[in-house]
């Protein structure tokens, strides 16, 4: 079972947490975290901390992400 919130227009919500739970109950194998736009090294940053299961690493990068001009990717955090 994996873990999910529903917004008002009835969209699943995964938080990061569930999924990598999930994936370690299922025995599943990181293939690869995200699929970024650009390889910059934030997202680099990123997908090491989801493969780390470093949660607060992970809302640091969202927060200094959110805070730059360039916010291209940062919809990714929430698929």
């Amino acid at each position: 079972m994996l873990r999910c919130q529903k917004s008002p227009g009835g969209h699943r919500k995964f938080e990061v947490r569930s999924v990598v739970e999930f994936a370690e109950r299922s025995k599943f194998e990181p293939a690869g975290a995200l699929e970024f736009p650009t390889q910059d090294g934030l997202s680099i940053k990123t997908e090491a901390s989801i493969l780390r299961r470093d949660f607060k690493g992970l809302s640091e990068i969202f927060v200094e992400k959110a805070l730059t001009p360039e916010r291209t990717d940062l919809f990714l955090f929430h698929s």
